[in-house]
């Protein structure tokens, strides 16, 4: 979503979601790609056709007989926001840090098995694999793949991609403030844009300025006022205010690659037995949720691809069929004791047991799926703002906002811990009202602030059972409402 062009220098843009680091190697975070995509670049481009691998810093490639080596031309105009010339060495370091067993890089295997990685001449790439890859240019697109400099990373440590980055894209890392904003200036020395860009650069804004804002709320007060140029993720509830704004401009993406889906950790009894995870599948009813929950936004989903996608096989639109009544029988087959209970505002599921909801309130998005266990009898009352800040602030040592909150619980606190092997650990202490036997438990900490972030403030009611078991979150707000928190496996 755009506003009316920008007359200044400095282009204006507005996200939901921060990044735990803008180290390519070491994060697999969307928001992160976006940055990392602007700022430094990879060997190959992909054509709008989402297929064709196309020149980039590479000039050309040539492939052995046996599809083992690949041998890179690289540009001779390119050069590093500091100044510095693109060499193979900068490719041969970049490779192989990514795959090194120190870098710990959730997205390696997209360079393939790699044997070694080397400079022949300094605008040569050898670049040999173990065994073929028939898929090593169409993942050297991917932003894991980009090319850094040595000596960038070795000056920065650890805190490459926190406190700065060298790159080659059309824009130059100047500096972040997690969770507040990303300030870019333009690479003055781009011109080696791929040939599906219409611009080769460089770039007609001189400044890029970020600003992070997850409130719903303030994003639509602040593109309604003008206040940003671009946003995405526009809250669905008032796109139809935002199309209706002659200041804004709004487009949809088509192909839209954005799957919502659900999936099963298939080790949980409740969905080990693949005759219930059918059921579930074909028990709901995708066109509802499109209407009801995402308010016409968003298409029902049957395959994982968009069916505007040019690999689209219309085949597997026809898998799935939703079906009430087989779900039904495959639920008694499997031995499951279910019941299912289904009203405009509310679908009730009760299997052996535990009590699955949803509900939706005022046409907007829906409450999160809750379990409601028999004997969650510790009960801890806290204040709802004061704990979410607690979680917000020990969760920022960890490399990714899944990492685990430690919660020990005593008589009148309970103390947050998150540990991280290279930044130590974070604790945060907050009174409670409690006077139960201590206990321990762990929760991921993007759950635990995906919960918090819907309750608007009070006194929050948390009500615990086992260390294995689900707890309860109630909302302060809504004594009819209740949330699930599954705790990490002890």
């Amino acid at each position: 979503m755009g506003s009316t062009p920008a007359f200044g220098q400095t282009l204006n843009i507005m996200r939901a979601g921060d990044a735990p680091t803008f180290d390519a190697h070491r994060t697999t975070w969307s928001p992160a790609g976006d940055i990392i995509n602007m700022t430094q670049d990879t060997l190959v481009a992909l054509d709008w056709d989402g297929k064709t691998p196309i020149p980039y810093l590479a000039k050309s490639w040539e492939i052995s007989p046996d599809g083992r080596t690949y041998t890179f031309k690289l540009r001779e105009d390119v050069s590093f926001c500091s100044g510095k010339k693109l060499t193979a060495e900068d490719v041969a370091f970049s490779i192989t840090r990514l795959k090194s067993p120190d870098t710990k890089g959730p997205f390696a295997w997209r360079a393939g098995e790699v044997k070694s990685v080397t400079a022949k001449d300094t605008h040569t790439v050898s670049y040999e694999l173990s065994e073929p890859f028939s898929d090593l240019l169409l993942q050297l697109t991917m932003f894991t793949n980009v090319i850094m400099t040595r000596e960038s990373v070795e000056a920065l440590g650890k805190d490459y991609g926190v406190r700065g980055l060298d790159g080659t894209g059309p824009w130059c890392f100047q500096n972040w403030q997690p969770r507040t904003e990303i300030n870019l200036r333009r690479h003055d020395a781009y011109k080696w844009g791929p040939e599906m860009f219409k611009n080769k650069g460089p770039v007609k804004f001189e400044r890029m300025q970020i600003k992070i804002i997850p409130e719903e709320s303030s994003r639509v007060a602040a593109m309604m006022s003008g206040r940003f140029d671009f946003t995405g993720g526009f809250p669905s509830a008032f796109i139809p205010q935002a199309r209706a704004n002659p200041n804004l401009t709004v487009t949809r993406a088509e192909p839209n690659f954005q799957l919502l889906y659900y999936g099963y950790k298939i080790t949980r009894p409740l969905v080990a037995d693949a005759r219930v995870r059918e059921a579930m599948n074909i028990a709901i009813n995708r066109a509802e949720i499109a209407k009801g929950v995402l308010l016409g936004n968003a298409e029902p989903a049957y395959a994982n691809v968009d069916p505007l996608a040019l690999d689209y096989n219309p085949k597997t639109g026809t898998i799935i069929k939703e079906d009430l009544e087989r779900a039904r029988r495959l639920l008694e087959d499997a031995g499951e004791s279910v019941d299912v209970q289904i009203s405009p505002q509310k679908i009730r599921l009760e299997l052996n047991g535990a009590a699955l909801t949803s509900k939706v309130i005022d046409g907007n998005f829906p409450e999160y799926g809750r379990v409601i266990p028999k004997d969650n009898n510790r009960t801890v009352m806290v204040d709802a703002k004061v704990f979410a800040q607690a979680v917000d602030r020990v969760a920022t040592i960890s490399a990714e906002k899944s990492r685990s909150v430690r919660m020990a619980i005593e008589s009148g606190r309970v103390v947050l811990t998150v540990r991280n092997m290279e930044a130590g650990q974070a604790v945060e202490e907050l009174e409670i009202d409690y006077d139960g036997d201590p206990f321990e438990l762990s929760f991921n900490a993007r759950y635990l602030m995906d919960i918090t972030d819907q309750i608007s403030g009070g006194t929050m009611e948390l009500r615990f059972g086992g260390p294995n078991d689900p707890a309860l979150v109630l909302d302060p707000g809504d004594a009819d409402v209740q949330y699930i928190l599954m705790p990490l496996r002890v």
